[in-house]
């Protein structure tokens, strides 16, 4: 490469290999040229930013899709809003096509971040996390997020090892803490795909560990924040709730676990969460609350699908004879109002008794 590149592109590939070249082609295709490429393959190396060039750095999950003009855009955003730590575009497309063929556009649906905080956001960290990281989170930092390789450079923190994907919300975590001008701007400059992946609990779970010290590791750089453990924690459970619903919260759902492994889960967290804590209490409480909310909601939608089958059967005994049908049909319409998804349902009725624990 003749001169220093402008943008460095980061593209984590591992578990979405299939659509890593659809991924590679949007970024080679680009209309701006000064960039180069840097192809992670496995986990994140600690030390992969000394083999990174680019004055910024652009994260593209590998099963994402760049639009042609997405760096043109941060190089034209850059010339007018200065030397900004960190680009942050609030939009994206979003896809349900699960094969590895090129998006086809008619399949694009365009979708916005509810957290509406634009312009420069504030330079006092704690008021910063609080307002687009804990009540109303800026929920996508890969291919959404530009930053500057200074702020990584300066304030090294050692990623987790694991293979667990939670990187994106670790980068993104450092770049709130650490961008002293953080920018946030109404455009959509990728494409999503809305894949359905299988959660793995136990990959999650010794995940936390590591994941916790990388937390730790990156609050403790800022002066506001390092002696306030109350703040801290509120921080950390924003990633090990993201963890933990996409990952554990399903194998909770379940109404057969076997003692053994809740014995196994508890063991793995012990050491580092110590007993009685919150996240103790989040896990072994609160989740246990779920399961019998969602043994309960099981049994009351077998008792209304029972009924459901027996009005049927009244309803095809009657349907040919000179009988008022309304009242039966009705009673089938309320019964199949009040069957819930138990997943839906435990997940509303426990969140309340989770964030007073």
């Amino acid at each position: 490469m003749s001169q220093t590149p402008f943008i460095s592109v980061i593209v984590p590939i591992y578990n979405v290999e299939r659509y890593a070249q659809n991924c590679i082609d949007s970024i080679l295709n680009q209309t701006f040229k000064s960039f180069e490429v840097i192809i992670i393959a496995d986990n994140f190396p600690n030390e992969f930013f000394d083999n990174v060039h680019g004055k910024y750095i652009l994260f593209v999950d590998g099963d994402m899709v760049l639009l042609p003009n997405t760096l043109e855009k941060i190089f034209k955003v850059l010339q007018v809003h200065g030397d900004v730590d960190a680009i942050h575009f609030k939009g994206h497309y979003e896809t349900f096509q699960n094969d590895d063929n090129a998006i086809d556009v008619k399949n694009l649906k365009l979708s916005w971040e509810v957290n509406d905080n634009e312009g420069l956001l504030t330079e006092d960290i704690p008021r910063r996390l609080s307002e687009n990281w804990l009540n109303n989170p800026i929920v996508d930092l890969f291919g959404a997020t530009c930053l500057k390789r200074k702020i990584f450079e300066e304030n090294y923190f050692k990623l987790p090892s694991t293979s667990f994907r939670v990187e994106a919300k670790l980068f993104n975590l450092a770049a709130m803490c650490f961008a002293k001008k953080y920018l946030s701007i109404r455009d959509a400059v990728y494409v999503k795909r809305i894949l359905q992946r299988q959660p793995n609990i136990f990959e999650a779970i010794n995940a936390m560990p590591t994941v916790t010290k990388c937390v730790e590791e990156i609050l403790n750089k800022v002066p506001a924040i390092e002696h306030n453990r109350a703040f801290k924690d509120q921080c950390l459970m924003e990633i090990l709730d993201n963890l933990s619903t996409n990952n554990i919260l399903p194998f909770y759902a379940n109404t057969n676990i076997p003692p053994e492994l809740d014995q196994a889960v508890y063991q793995i967290l012990l050491p580092t969460f110590k007993e009685n804590t919150a996240l103790m209490k989040y896990f072994f409480q609160g989740f246990n609350v779920m399961r019998r909310q969602n043994y309960f909601f099981a049994m009351q939608n077998n008792l209304l699908v029972n009924r459901i089958n027996q009005l049927n059967q009244l309803v095809s005994l009657y349907e040919n004879e000179n009988f008022n049908l309304n009242n039966l049909l009705n009673e089938v319409d309320r019964a199949k109002e009040n069957i819930r998804n138990p997943f839906e349902s435990l997940c509303g009725a426990s969140y309340e008794y989770l964030e007073n624990l």
